[in-house]
């Protein structure tokens, strides 16, 4: 009986943690806020020096074949799954951030933002909680968007000289890679992670 009854408030916890979290942002519908926990919770993190020998965005596909991948991988999947699901494209960007979680030097990441009426929220692969980004305390600047009008950098002297043809060949291919990553998405067997 006392498993049960536990198993219970367990189960009603659960539900209580995940309406508070989709009720902090209007742009989090429930797909908005299950594809970010999809593709977090699929993905292990792999540098591209290590698994490509050098900066490499993945295809959706090939993140959902290898279920590996960095900062960029997350939001490349989530930004055509997000697309493939009906958001529009006016609202999506990929940024590169200059990110500082106070382990080490502040580094550039990958994000998705998400713009409704509230502000721009983050999809992001480390604090998986989706945010305003003027809440993200840890996000120092924006460096460079990618949208469907293409690479705007918000910086001049860009580091990464090779994103705008990366950026060219994933809006060629788009199409493709937002059917690979909703067949990814919808594929998803479905998990429970207990916390212990």
């Amino acid at each position: 009986m006392k498993a049960k009854n536990a198993l219970a408030i367990l189960a009603l916890l659960v539900a209580v943690i995940i309406l508070a979290i989709s009720s902090k942002c209007s742009a989090a519908s429930n797909d908005v806020v299950n594809i970010n926990n999809y593709w977090n919770g699929a993905v292990a993190y792999a540098d591209d020096d290590v698994s490509h020998g050098r900066d490499y965005w993945q295809t959706p596909k090939e993140t959902a074949l290898t279920r590996t991948g960095d900062c960029d991988d997350y939001a490349i999947a989530k930004y055509f799954t997000l697309l493939a699901t009906g958001i529009p494209e006016s609202r999506l960007k990929i940024a590169t951030v200059v990110y500082d979680g106070g382990i080490a030097d502040p580094s550039l990441h990958t994000v998705v933002l998400l713009t409704d009426e509230r502000g721009t929220w983050v999809l992001d692969s480390i604090d998986r909680e989706i945010v305003l980004l003027d809440q993200r305390r840890d996000i120092i600047t924006v460096m460079a968007t990618y949208s469907n009008a293409g690479v705007k950098w918000h910086h001049s002297t860009p580091k990464v000289t090779n994103t705008p043809a990366m950026w060219k060949r994933m809006l060629a291919n788009k199409a493709v890679y937002m059917k690979d990553a909703k067949a990814a998405y919808n594929t998803r067997p479905i998990r429970v992670t207990w916390v212990r």
